[in-house]
């Protein structure tokens, strides 16, 4: 009995000293940055380059630019830039199996690969490549059709920005060069 007590109260500090251990190893991806300035200052001296990708693509890079030059400087105050990030965007459109007079269903994928760099010197400060998709149904009637490929291709493009958003605030928020 004494045993037991003895056991379970070793089991519960234990648990009790990881925890606390692993606590300190976690910090907030939008705090402050290991240089100690605030990531939100950070991300906001981030220029997007115009992208570069397919006439297909289009649609889906005017999102991804718009979002992201949004999400990583939605103040619309006027921020000196320090960075600058070059996305290039691929993808390809998969089609399921038809059935005739009903929708089909349909994957529009695509690949942001970016590099965020100085502008001062041109120092590689994070690169990564990012995936996404998004599933839709292609009607018979050509508009619809066209609507909705459309429609999934600034789904992708938004999907894609807030990935990108995220993996830089990762990136940066572990001190890689910012």
């Amino acid at each position: 009995m004494q045993r037991e007590r003895f056991l379970r109260a070793g089991l519960r500090l234990a648990t009790l000293v990881l925890a606390l251990a692993a606590a300190g190893c976690l910090r907030p991806m939008y705090g402050p940055t290991a240089t100690g300035e605030r990531m939100q200052d950070v991300l906001a001296a981030v220029e997007v380059a115009p992208l570069t990708t397919s006439f297909v693509l289009e649609p889906a890079a005017h999102a991804l630019r718009n979002e992201l030059t949004f999400k990583l400087d939605g103040t619309g105050a006027p921020q000196p830039k320090q960075y600058r990030l070059t996305v290039i965007l691929t993808g390809d459109l998969i089609q399921a199996g038809f059935a005739l007079g009903r929708a089909r269903g349909a994957t529009q994928r695509a690949r942001a690969s970016y590099v965020l760099t100085r502008i001062e010197g041109g120092s590689v400060l994070a690169r990564g490549e990012l995936e996404a998709s998004v599933q839709f149904e292609l009607m018979q009637q050509r508009f619809a059709a066209e609507r909705a490929t459309r429609e999934a291709l600034l789904r992708v493009g938004r999907q894609l920005a807030d990935e990108i958003r995220n993996d830089l605030g990762a990136k940066l928020a572990l001190g890689r060069g910012a």
